[in-house]
């Protein structure tokens, strides 16, 4: 959007715009950022439109909010009834107008307030205010989310994989699959690939899904896939308070460059059976008197600490 913005601004000569400080330093991040230096060629990197997305349909579920994090979009047939067509009153429109000043000639309801003319006074004296704070660091935390280059996690020299087999919730799995894929897992595992379909798993895991390896493991199979991956070498590790866990964080708690990582259930933790599979168990120590975290919680603590450990070792 800012691409399109600066652009206008500058063919129109909106000097207001392109010489406040806040503006060009967003438009320079913009234009240094890793999404723009691969896609400043192509024909559809720039999705919004200033005048032809200033509907209530482009506002609310317009294509330059797909792909978003955590952004809320709602259904285009939700707006059906608002297009002019079919209706006895013509006024009546999805379609807002662009650059007109909204006029307020109705006298507000009874004990209401009056209606907002739509104008925005502006002072000049805001610009001086602007430019005091334009050393403040301004958000980037959006990335190219198909680039094949690791940023912030690099996975080389490590292969972990998380079992997340015995969780039902599909908050939980959408949260974990959103932090494996952040702290570079490279295999997870879930009861059922379908879990992935829900729009609760989807209002969570952001497309996470997308760039990780993911395997159907039903819990009566978590055992023998245990078995399988420590003789294939890998360290299997739960994450669960027990009499002889390794504390989060002390000397003692190293993960293996190869290491399988078992969560428990929401409720019950790691059945017993279970148990007798690992090598060890990791818990996370903690000053509060409530029992555990959520489970996603839990996994993100660790898996930060898997990362801290690799990113210390090199």
């Amino acid at each position: 959007m800012t691409l399109e913005f600066w652009e206008d601004a500058e063919r129109f000569r909106f000097t207001e715009l392109t010489s406040n400080p806040l503006f060009q330093r967003v438009h320079k991040a913009v234009m240094n950022s890793t999404y723009y230096k691969e896609f400043q060629n192509a024909k559809d990197y720039r999705t919004f439109d200033g005048v032809g997305n200033f509907t209530f349909v482009g506002i609310f579920s317009g294509s330059y909010l797909k792909g978003g994090d955590e952004v809320e979009v709602i259904p285009a047939d939700a707006f059906l009834g608002l297009d002019g067509e079919g209706f006895k009153d013509p006024s009546r429109t999805r379609h807002t107008p662009v650059g007109v000043e909204a006029q307020s000639s109705t006298p507000p309801p009874s004990g209401g307030r009056p209606q907002h003319s739509g104008k925005v006074k502006y002072h000049p004296q805001v610009a001086e205010v602007l430019a005091a704070v334009s050393t403040a660091p301004i958000q980037t935390k959006a990335s190219d989310p198909s680039s094949t280059t690791p940023t912030a996690v690099d996975t080389e020299g490590r292969d972990l994989i998380l079992v997340a087999s015995l969780l039902d919730n599909n908050f939980n799995l959408g949260g974990v699959s959103r932090v494996s894929e952040i702290m570079g897992v490279g295999t997870l595992t879930f009861n059922s690939l379908s879990s992935t379909k829900t729009s609760e798993f989807t209002s969570v895991s952001v497309h996470s899904e997308s760039w990780l390896e993911l395997v159907e493991v039903p819990s009566p199979e978590i055992a023998a896939y245990l078995r399988e991956k420590r003789a294939a070498g890998y360290t299997a590790v739960g994450l669960e308070q027990t009499d002889r866990s390794v504390i989060l964080g002390k000397d003692a708690c190293r993960f293996p460059k190869k290491t399988v990582l078992l969560l428990g259930t929401e409720k019950y933790g790691i059945p017993a059976e279970l148990l007798g599979e690992l090598d060890w168990c990791v818990e996370i120590p903690q000053k509060g008197r409530t029992r555990s975290m959520n489970v996603q919680t839990a996994a993100a603590v660790v898996l930060y600490e898997a990362c801290r450990q690799e990113w210390a070792d090199a």
